[in-house]
């Protein structure tokens, strides 16, 4: 167990936005100033149908780090931006070759956080999600995951029709990732019966809220104020989440394993493998509450040094 310390106070405005591509310049310079408007300092761009040749249109207007994930220069594509002004220091970046996702791992302060940014897909694909929650998992830190998880949570709040039959899969892997992951989706949270929604449909001629953030419950009382805007410029509207990051109170941080792992056949095979080595060599020679105590101890470490090479 380890005991930190409250670190001093860093407020900061995130921005989660499917843009419907910014590869002209007029619609990207529109997307920047009303993200300036924004005050926002931590951005998750989604359909930015940038690819790597072109993502200088973007960097050059843009005053801090850039990461990004490309498709094509007609579909997905993710982008995040960190401001300059905020003293994040990146120690890893996993990026999706399909241009679904990046994450950032980094750290504000003595803060371990990963700054998660999603396109999913727009069908029921529950396996994007067990691919990309199997990584998610083995990183160190806090989670701030955003973007357009083109899955409503709750059909019958967050969509115009009430009704959704085409994601059952989907949202019941989210709800499990969710529980394991202890993570807690920030708007809905703070409005338990409200309606809201963040993208229309031309198509359907319906609204739905399929953008929003997942956050760590540690940070849940970080938040002053989650909230969603117009629908301008794209057919999603922005998502803004404030929150005080450097008043993050780890306190006592508890080892808890992700049981999802059990789920794994390989996982459960070097498990029962260590389990059997471990009671080979630990045999009578001491009481047995010493020897159970010692054995968590060891299996813990096993299970951690697991997740961090899969």
């Amino acid at each position: 167990m380890e005991r930190t310390t409250k670190e001093n106070i860093l407020k900061v405005n995130i921005t989660t936005w499917n843009v419907r591509g910014i590869r002209k310049l007029a619609k990207l310079k529109q997307v920047l100033n009303r993200l300036k408007h924004f005050n926002s300092r931590i951005i998750f761009l989604q359909e930015s149908h940038l690819t790597a040749s072109e993502i200088h249109l973007l960097t050059k207007r843009w005053q801090g780090q850039v990461y990004f994930s490309s498709f094509t220069r007609h579909a997905r594509g993710v982008i995040t931006l960190i401001h300059k002004s905020i003293p994040f220091q990146t120690t890893r970046v996993i990026t999706d070759p399909n241009g679904r996702y990046v994450i950032v791992q980094g750290r504000i302060s003595m803060l371990e956080i990963n700054l998660i940014n999603i396109y999913a897909p727009n069908e029921d694909n529950p396996s994007f999600y067990e691919n990309l929650f199997l990584t998610i998992s083995t990183l160190e830190g806090l989670y701030i995951i955003g973007g357009d998880f083109n899955c409503a949570l709750d059909p019958n709040l967050d969509r115009s029709s009430q009704t959704d039959t085409t994601h059952t899969q989907t949202r019941k892997i989210l709800f499990n990732y969710m529980k394991d992951l202890r993570l807690n989706e920030v708007w809905r949270t703070r409005n338990p019966n409200n309606r809201e929604f963040s993208c229309f449909s031309s198509s359907y001629q319906s609204h739905s809220r399929i953008d929003y953030f997942l956050i760590s419950t540690e940070l849940l009382p970080c938040v002053e104020n989650c909230w969603y805007n117009s629908i301008v410029i794209s057919d999603h509207a922005a998502v803004c989440l404030s929150v005080r990051l450097g008043e993050v109170d780890q306190g006592v941080k508890r080892w808890r394993m992700q049981t999802f792992l059990l789920k794994d056949p390989s996982f459960v095979k070097f498990i029962e493998t260590c389990i059997d080595q471990y009671f080979q060599i630990n045999k009578d020679e001491t009481t047995a509450s010493i020897r159970w105590e010692a054995f968590k101890a060891y299996i813990r470490g096993e299970i951690i040094s697991y997740s961090s090479n899969k």
